[in-house]
């Protein structure tokens, strides 16, 4: 099994700590958008305006992913305190913030500037980044894996993580016992022995192994303007659906997670998409 390992953290002071998914998170979002700046040029969009893009997009997505991470992950807090949605340097939601980005990206391509372009255009910026995307996607869930912010159920899996420390029971304890779920715990005489999922870790293998390469194959090749959208989404959506019934303690509605109902609706567009892209070719634009 996987050994645990607690996040890194680079103490400044007593009030000022850096944990090691913050520069990760930022490494990812500076390849992300150098390889989607490669993307535009090749297909012959405007890099400046492209950049701008980009920027709009971070943006947005990581306000989006901390505010859509509070409303459907932790409502009763939003309420309690309004103010906390505010807080985009606190916890985040992966789908809030491929939605916030996508709306960042919307809103770039259809104020100023991008009001002057035709629907192919924007299509192609918004395919420049979601090109890039997968390679950010890798350092996000790096960070994920460190910060073990996603853990899922005990389990003997081989590529679990290990529960063999004390500190990794402790771990585990806590996280049972957040979801209200202790009586489930395994007893302490089992634990040692046994690991338990670590979600983070189990999407940075899928990415580095199925979706990176997939991406870096299919790039070879000019593509149709919304094609490496589509891709990403009917390559990722369905596996994260299944992921998340491994998951401890997140919120549900009529027995699924808020990303298992965001998954279902954006494989079911894409799939609309996808099909549409296949049956218009060189119209698909329109």
């Amino acid at each position: 099994m996987i050994p645990f390992v607690e996040q890194p953290v680079l103490r400044i002071s007593d009030s000022i700590q850096i944990h090691l998914f913050g520069p990760l998170v930022v490494t990812g979002v500076l390849l992300g958008m150098r390889i989607a700046r490669g993307r535009v040029e090749r297909t012959g969009l405007d890099s400046t305006f492209g950049e701008h893009v980009m920027f709009s997009a971070v943006f947005v997505g990581f306000l989006v992913a901390h505010a859509f991470d509070m409303i459907a992950y932790h409502p009763q807090r939003a309420l309690e305190n309004p103010l906390e949605l505010l807080k985009f340097w606190g916890s985040m939601s992966s789908y809030g913030g491929m939605l916030g980005g996508l709306a960042g990206i919307a809103w770039a391509l259809f104020t100023g500037e991008g009001r002057k372009l035709d629907l192919r255009k924007r299509l192609g910026y918004v395919d420049a980044i979601a090109y890039g995307f997968p390679f950010a996607w890798v350092f996000g869930r790096l960070g994920c894996t460190f910060a073990l912010d996603h853990p899922g159920s005990v389990t003997d899996w081989p590529i679990a993580t290990s529960l063999a420390t004390p500190e990794a029971r402790a771990f585990i304890t806590r996280v049972y016992a957040d979801a209200d779920r202790l009586a489930d715990l395994p007893g302490v005489g089992e634990l040692p022995s046994l690991g338990f999922h670590n979600l983070g870790f189990y999407e940075l293998l899928y990415t580095v192994a199925v979706i990176v390469p997939v991406f870096l194959l299919l790039g070879r090749s000019p593509r149709a303007p919304g094609f490496f959208l589509v891709t990403f989404l009917l390559v990722y959506s369905p596996v994260r659906f299944f992921m998340d019934f491994l998951r401890l303690g997140d919120r549900t509605y009529a027995g699924l997670t808020p990303a298992q109902h965001i998954a279902i609706g954006v494989t079911l567009a894409s799939l609309a998409l996808a099909i549409k892209l296949r049956t218009d070719g060189p119209r698909a634009e329109a």
